[in-house]
């Protein structure tokens, strides 16, 4: 017996015969390590097939996600468990659990032969786990749910992220929500790799350039893309940004607020005179309106070669907050791409806040019930944002 093996059979001696159950999560824990192991380094599940799983059974997640959310807001991980438990159900077949079996025990007669007793002991019990031996510690069920296995949930998770890259129509499998779920995992990996490429540039058409040839970061844009159009907005109105000359003139802008104003500030019955969120809600319909006269394909790319202006002076700003945006404006220039119908594009929207801000700023040369309105949606916590950079004092402008 090797020296593994030996000292193996020592510890599992002298825990005595409960020696599974105490040590029963960790061991489940633990057997994520194992995908690291050149045994099963390059298994992956059936693409498609999982691609569909996970679309069926996230719409019940969904929900259950949105009812425990209300009740535990820190129990979204547990029903994350539930939801990947249910998928790998659905792909678990005899067949899967042959292969992982087979690949233990070459794994095993590997790690046997050297000194990491640690990953025999993970190797052993899995296989030990894994068929069944452990039925009663399950209530009566003869096997364990694959989605229990650290191993096999870190398999599920690599398998999704390759088949969301190499099936074609990945898309379409999953829906919106899901590529959103996905993109957060992947959230903080991805700022990291963006970030990086952001710092190691001198001009900012270099950004796209990089994009093109490294398919990781182009994966990691793709994914962040609408997270840093919405925080490029956010930033915009956190920090009362204005570009001069503004991307819209005043009389675009008067436009809205004057479709604003014979619709709803006019009638004395409507929500809009009193209360800010159905205001909000009624004026971004105005804006969507204005949007759909405005805005031409040459409008488009006027806009796209602001932004690519706008880009470069953030990039050569000594305001570290101001040069963090240059990624977020790379990605807005990336969506106006994306969206065949202009008026509907979030960036269009954007720029047309921004120059909206500048008419706000000057409270006082609003109309009485203009001045109303933007007072109110200054205090409402609904449009905060859009408060703030209202506030002349509060507005910074980039020119």
């Amino acid at each position: 017996m090797s020296f593994s093996a030996t000292a193996l059979a020592q510890r599992i001696a002298a825990a005595g015969p409960d020696y599974i159950e105490d040590n029963f999560v960790r061991l489940m824990q633990d057997c994520a390590f194992l995908r690291q192991e050149p045994e099963f380094a390059d298994l992956y599940l059936d693409f498609r097939p999982t691609l569909q799983a996970s679309e069926r059974h996230f719409a019940r997640f969904k929900r259950r996600s949105i009812r425990v959310a209300r009740r535990d807001p820190g129990a979204g991980v547990s029903a994350y468990d539930d939801y990947r438990i249910a998928v790998l159900d659905d792909l678990d077949t005899p067949q899967l659990r042959e292969q992982l079996q087979r690949r233990l025990n070459k794994c095993m007669n590997r790690l046997s032969q050297n000194h990491d007793v640690d990953m025999l002991e993970t190797a052993m019990f899995t296989s030990v786990l894994l068929g069944g031996e452990a039925g009663d510690l399950m209530r009566g069920r003869n096997d364990l749910p694959l989605g229990a296995f650290g191993l096999v949930t870190m398999i599920y998770e690599d398998t999704f992220d390759r088949a969301m890259v190499e099936i074609s129509d990945a898309r379409e499998i999953v829906d919106a929500d899901l590529y959103t779920l996905w993109s957060i995992k992947h959230h903080q990996d991805d700022m990291q790799a963006i970030t990086a490429a952001a710092e190691r540039i001198n001009a900012f058409e270099e950004l796209a350039a990089h994009i093109k040839v490294d398919p990781a970061l182009a994966l990691a844009w793709e994914r962040q893309e609408e997270h840093l159009v919405e925080e490029l907005g956010a930033q915009i109105a956190q920090m009362g940004l204005s570009i001069e000359p503004a991307m819209f003139s005043p009389d675009q802008v008067a436009l809205a607020i004057d479709k604003m104003e014979r619709r709803y500030l006019n009638r004395p019955w409507s929500l809009s005179r009193y209360f800010a969120i159905p205001a909000m809600i009624k004026f971004m319909r105005c804006v969507q309106e204005v949007l759909d006269e405005v805005m031409s394909p040459e409008k488009m790319a006027e806009i796209a070669e602001r932004l690519k202006s706008l880009g470069q002076k953030l990039l050569e700003s000594d305001d570290e907050r101001l040069r963090a945006l240059t990624p977020h404006v790379q990605a807005a220039i990336r969506r106006l791409d994306d969206e065949p119908f202009p008026s509907h594009n979030q960036v269009p929207r954007i720029m047309y806040m921004m120059s909206m801000f500048a008419v706000w700023s000057d409270v006082e040369t609003l109309n009485p019930r203009w001045q109303k309105l933007v007072k109110r949606l200054r205090k409402s916590r609904f449009v905060g944002l859009t408060a703030r950079a209202a506030d002349p004092a509060k507005r910074e402008e980039i020119d």
